[in-house]
């Protein structure tokens, strides 16, 4: 992966980061992403200290999109199509993570140009 890559997945991260720490946005927290006209490999994380569970997982995407997801930042599951990550009830993943440092990464796999 490229640095500018990687940088652009790393900024996603610190900003959901930011959006979960701010105590004046509602309930509600919404992390986006932008990455267009490369195929590449992307990974951030959430850091979901403070929050109580997760109720929605939504993304807009076209192409070839496969994603994983680690609880501990080291082993992934196996990737799927970006529908198939959508289709984990939400509750369940948070459920999952660790209570005293619950954070999920994610890595993203765009197959093209045109993902």
């Amino acid at each position: 992966m490229d640095y500018e890559s990687w940088m652009q997945g790393y900024l996603a991260g610190v900003s959901l980061h930011c959006h979960l720490r701010d105590p004046q946005l509602s309930p509600r927290v919404v992390a986006s992403m932008s990455v267009t006209g490369i195929a590449a490999d992307f990974d951030w994380f959430a850091d979901l200290s403070g929050v109580e569970t997760l109720t929605l997982l939504t993304a807009d995407y076209i192409g070839d999109v496969t994603a994983s997801y680690s609880y501990n930042g080291k082993k992934y599951t196996d990737a799927v199509p970006m529908s198939g990550l959508l289709r984990l009830h939400p509750a369940t993943l948070f459920r999952s993570c660790n209570p005293n440092a619950p954070r999920l990464w994610f890595r993203f796999h765009l197959a093209d140009e045109a993902a």
